[in-house]
């Protein structure tokens, strides 16, 4: 597909690339010989190791905030990150998905 695939996060993620609120996923660097080479798991699954890839500044991201926080203030963001997952993807949370 010339477009890159539709792909939402059923639990909130802080992440440049990924909307706190809806789940949408930006797949900056997304081409259609991707699927040739890797599964979209495989795609998602680099955006989440590397959160800035495919993109040349913060402002490029769907979440231009968290890209600065990303860049400027790791220690931060890394803290930020951790409190999420407490809050939205910890079993016990009642915030995290069933």
């Amino acid at each position: 597909p010339e477009q890159p695939p539709m792909v939402k996060m059923l639990t909130k993620i802080y992440h440049p690339n990924i909307d706190g609120q809806t789940g949408s996923v930006l797949l900056a660097n997304w081409s259609p010989s991707v699927l040739v080479e890797k599964s979209i798991a495989q795609v998602v699954a680099e955006l989440l190791a590397n959160p800035m890839l495919g993109l040349t500044s913060p402002s490029d991201a769907l979440n231009p905030k968290t890209a600065k926080t990303f860049l400027r203030d790791p220690r931060k963001f890394k803290q930020t990150a951790a409190e999420w997952v407490r809050l939205y993807a910890t079993p016990s949370s009642s915030k995290a998905p069933c």
